[in-house]
């Protein structure tokens, strides 16, 4: 039997294996991006490091927002499993109320 916890921890592989198949485009398109830069002067230099600024900050801007769509499933996940436990929590107290009802 699958338990609450072994669902949220294959949920959290799940998501964080999405998120590194998601990250590693950027990082192949980052790292080629920053092999075609030909270094000649200062002024060019300055110029194509603000693209990377922009590429990295991007990044960063896309990991924050899977990083928190990944809490919002995660504390769905938990949700879920609140309840479930709650409900059988709830069935075995009536089952036992039933039963010891039916000794007396």
């Amino acid at each position: 039997m699958t338990t609450a916890q072994d669902t949220i921890t294959e949920t959290n592989h799940r998501a964080a294996d999405f998120f590194t198949r998601m990250w590693q485009p950027w990082m192949d398109n980052a790292q080629k991006f920053a092999s075609m830069m030909p270094v000649t002067d200062a002024k060019t230099m300055d110029a194509r490091a603000a693209g990377m600024d922009e590429l990295i900050d991007s990044c960063y801007d896309f990991a924050a927002n899977l990083l928190s769509a990944q809490r919002e499933v995660v504390k769905s996940g938990a949700a879920v499993a609140r309840a479930a436990v709650n409900n059988v929590m709830i069935s075995t107290q009536s089952a036992v109320k039933t039963t010891a009802t039916k000794k007396s």
